[in-house]
């Protein structure tokens, strides 16, 4: 008989629950606008999910924004806006895998786009003649620390700032380093008695404004207490310093663990339009850190002695004035997929590769070949969810020997949920084999995973008119970096294992209405 598998990992952490006040949603998938007579305004996060390190760049009238993408390809994904609001999906910049991927920094220089990146193999730079591509394959940098941030100088010569402080020169041509790494910034010495990871200078951001070059900083470690990561401003006459900090530093910073946003950082400072001065940055949601890091947005003003503050009596929770800027609607990235083809959705990326390969479409149905014994050496295919409830439904066909099922996937060590097929499928830590097993007919079934703020239901049948539920329902919130570390988020995903193909057809993706 073929038997359905139901796996889990050994970590179970307490939830903590955090409603959101949405009026009224206009995105599927993202946080809504809320439009009220006198004032429209939005609620936080922009960009639902783990969109972690967010850096912008404004090229005419439009927006442009891309994230770190971590160990997942294919990578670098490229949103557009017009309002601000409103993102769509452009491409991924970056087609092939290329290691763990950080922080990247999306620049607009002499009609020539360019992301500076890390990964574990190294900084590296991709270019583009337009944001739709093509994008060149990465060309490394020989240079250490993360983070890169461009910034043009007075007499045009280019440099990036990198973590601790650090800079160096860049070509002309913007694709390799001119000198050694040199210290040129020592940070903001917040108060000892903080709670935060550690000093963690990251991420700079330069622009430049009335005279000054001014540095936009992270400090306080990223992943740590709720309080950890802020944002702080330093600013100079030139690229390379001497760096002055704001008295009014910092910027951005999460006060008490009871606010509806932790670790708020990463900040990418902008003129939306003339006068109109906002900040993008990551932060965790209060008690869904399972998604991720997520891209928040808010105003921020100036002083009349040129530096930036947090807007006067300004909620990152409540709701916030847009920006002065048309409404422009796009459509957002859809989550479902009826395998139509010819090609793999925007949505879908791999963990630790990209082969074309492995995968077809058939008839309204994708064709994925086994790989590993499970999913954790099978490189599962995931999509970012952000919401705080949703359910993941697939109909699931194996051939040959082949192991496939439905996942909520943080990494190797730390997963949970369904699988049809001969044999045993390991548990989400690799120590236990705590499974269930029903007998089924057949090889197909429709599988479904019932995300619910970080409880999570597992349910198959022979079709969705005939779903049950196969197991305990599972608390999955401790899936998140202070367990198995990674700075990932749970993703819904497909794997197939073993010796055939997986066959997938109507993964359907739905938002719950409890948030």
């Amino acid at each position: 008989m073929r038997h359905i598998f139901l796996f889990h990992s050994r970590q179970h952490m307490k939830r903590r629950t955090s409603l959101a006040c949405i009026i009224l949603s206009v995105l599927s998938g993202l946080r809504a606008v809320e439009s009220f007579a006198a004032s429209p305004s939005y609620t936080n996060p922009i960009l639902a999910g783990d969109y972690a390190d967010p850096s912008i760049v404004k090229v005419g009238d439009d927006f442009y924004m891309t994230h770190s993408s971590f160990r997942y390809a294919p990578g670098l994904l490229i949103w557009k806006s017009r309002d601000l609001i409103h993102w769509s999906p452009v491409t991924r910049a970056l087609q092939e895998y290329f290691g763990d991927i950080w922080a990247p920094d999306i620049v607009h220089h002499n009609g020539t786009f360019y992301i500076y990146s890390k990964s574990t193999r190294g900084n590296f730079v991709i270019h583009a003649p337009s944001i739709e591509g093509p994008w060149s394959k990465p060309v490394l940098l020989n240079v250490g620390e993360i983070d890169p941030g461009h910034v043009v100088g007075p007499d045009g010569k280019r440099y990036l700032h990198y973590s601790k402080g650090t800079a160096v020169g860049l070509a002309d041509d913007g694709l390799s380093v001119t000198g050694e790494l040199k210290k040129v910034y020592d940070g903001w010495p917040f108060p000892e008695e903080w709670r935060t990871e550690g000093f963690c200078l990251e991420g700079p951001k330069l622009f430049f404004k009335d005279g000054y070059y001014h540095l936009i900083s992270a400090q306080g470690g990223t992943a740590g207490a709720s309080t950890s990561h802020m944002v702080v401003q330093a600013r100079s006459r030139t690229p390379l310093g001497p760096w002055e900090n704001s008295p009014y530093n910092p910027v951005i910073r999460t006060q008490s663990r009871v606010e509806t946003w932790w670790s708020r950082g990463h900040g990418t400072v902008f003129e939306a339009s003339p006068g109109d001065w906002w900040i993008v940055y990551h932060a965790y949601r209060n008690g869904a850190r399972t998604l991720g890091r997520q891209t928040l947005m808010e105003p921020v003003e100036w002083t009349p002695d040129g530096w930036l503050k947090s807007k006067a009596g300004q909620d990152p929770a409540g709701p916030i004035p847009v920006p002065k800027l048309p409404p422009a609607p796009l459509p957002p990235m859809a989550l479902s997929d009826d395998f139509a083809g010819p090609k793999l959705g925007i949505q879908w990326q791999f963990w630790d590769e990209f082969e074309p390969g492995r995968f077809q479409f058939r008839d309204h149905a994708l064709v994925v070949k086994g790989k590993g014994e499970t999913p954790a050496d099978c490189s599962p295919m995931t999509i970012m969810a952000g919401d705080l409830a949703y359910e993941v439904t697939v109909d699931v066909e194996v051939e040959g020997n082949a192991k496939g099922g439905l996942i909520l996937f943080y990494n190797p060590s730390a997963y949970a949920g369904m699988g049809i097929g001969d044999g045993a499928l390991w548990s989400g830590t690799l120590a236990s084999l705590r499974k269930t097993r029903i007998q089924v007919p057949g090889k197909r079934m429709t599988l479904r995973i019932v995300f619910d703020h970080n409880e999570v239901d597992f349910l198959a049948g022979p079709d969705e008119k005939s779903l049950k539920k196969v197991a305990n329902s599972e608390d999955l919130s401790g899936y998140t970096h202070a367990t198995f570390g990674g700075y990932l988020a749970l993703r819904p995903a497909l794997y197939t294992a073993g010796d055939g193909n997986a066959v997938f057809r109507n993964f359907r993706y739905r938002k719950l209405n409890d948030q």
